[in-house]
């Protein structure tokens, strides 16, 4: 008796290695049901293709920096002369820095704003406007930037570059700078 079963069971493990590499090879496994249901589809579903942008999309615009030797101004933007920019509301002592820099379009303004603590970002926004002046108001960004809650920031607030765009072109008219 225990000659017939060692036969029988080496003849059951070949079955099922044999079974098991037909499956490796790959077959699809196709479920079983009734003769009408078709198998499942092999082909993947078409690539969705991106619509072109119906509004061309503006280069990024240049930004004034600091580097060693003092503020760096790419191509593009050229400073106001004094007269016409008003910071006399900014604290002396936090905007040493006080000139703007307008755009090759008159239609933004670059200038250097003083953060409170070296985690906060500045912003500018356009207070008023009329035919003589154009008022922006400086104050931190009202949606927190950056990373989680109690995160390493520098120990020294530098001057950062603040963008505002204008609704009109500057023109002759003067920029007055506020705290906001």
């Amino acid at each position: 008796m225990k000659r017939s079963l060692i036969p029988a069971a080496l003849l059951v493990l070949l079955a099922t290695a044999a079974c098991g590499a037909q499956q490796a090879g790959g077959t699809p496994e196709i479920p079983v049901g009734d003769a009408s249901s078709a198998p499942p589809s092999l082909t993947m579903p078409p690539k969705p293709t991106l619509d072109p942008p119906t509004e061309p999309v503006d280069p990024p615009k240049p930004v004034i920096t600091t580097g060693p030797s003092g503020v760096v101004v790419p191509p593009g933007l050229e400073v106001l002369p004094p007269e016409r920019v008003d910071a006399k509301a900014l604290p002396a002592d936090q905007y040493p820095e006080r000139r703007v820099w307008v755009s090759q379009d008159d239609r933004s303004v670059q200038f250097f704003a003083m953060a409170p603590d070296p985690c906060t970002i500045m912003e500018a926004t356009v207070e008023s406007a009329d035919a003589a002046r154009v008022t922006l108001a400086i104050a931190p960004m009202a949606q927190p930037q950056g990373g989680p809650e109690g995160q390493v920031c520098a120990t020294v607030v530098t001057p950062m570059p603040v963008s505002v765009a204008l609704p009109d072109a500057l023109g002759d008219r003067q920029v007055v700078l506020t705290l906001g």
